[in-house]
């Protein structure tokens, strides 16, 4: 892995984890399976050598090597549009419900609903009052809400929008101490998270 500006060896937790390869007899193979999701912005390189009698501990020449890179970035033509769906007028207590969905695009392509798990979108309300800070209405692709419940001033206008977060990577849930937590039957606990 190259870490900063040092290639360095996988650690045995890596190997354990987000590695895979090893024949039978415990040498790496000529395949290497990387869970790409637990990565982020690296470089991994891989190299090996022929040989005869003894197998030698690491290659002796770079003529066999592979580097492949990972990396993980919020793409510039990722557009996040909100649409009022509901509400368009609202009485002036404000106990009318209201609606709103974002429209999540790539390179000009809707992105359908089925992606929404690599997607986090809070949604907050902020009346135009001086002083007031937005509020958390809600979280998915659609919203609705009724402004009175957030003690919205009926005296001045509310504005409404979401705050889109991308998946980033996946991570392990550890303790204080860095110890790897495990469910009761020994499986790893993994978190996603999003940026």
């Amino acid at each position: 892995i190259l870490d900063g500006t040092t290639w360095r060896d996988f650690t045995d937790d890596e190997l354990e984890v987000f590695v895979s390869g090893k024949n039978a007899n415990g040498t790496w193979g000529k395949t290497l399976t990387l869970d790409a999701r637990f990565f982020r912005n690296i470089s991994v390189r891989v190299r090996g050598t022929y040989y005869t009698d003894t197998r030698p501990s690491s290659p002796t020449s770079d003529e066999m090597q592979a580097t492949t890179s990972i990396k993980v970035e919020m793409p510039g033509t990722l557009r996040a549009d909100i649409r009022q769906t509901k509400g368009i007028k609202i009485n002036s207590r404000m106990n009318t419900t209201v609606g709103y969905e974002c429209i999540l695009s790539y390179n000009k392509q809707l992105i359908d609903s089925s992606k929404d798990n690599l997607f986090i979108i809070d949604w907050y309300a902020k009346s135009a009052k001086a002083g007031s800070t937005a509020k958390n209405v809600g979280r998915g692709r659609n919203v609705e809400f009724v402004p009175s419940t957030y003690s919205f001033d009926p005296l001045y206008p509310i504005s409404v929008y979401a705050a889109v977060k991308m998946y980033a990577v996946t991570a392990l849930v550890t303790t204080s101490n860095d110890k790897v937590l495990t469910t009761s039957d020994g499986k790893l606990i993994i978190t996603s998270k999003y940026e």
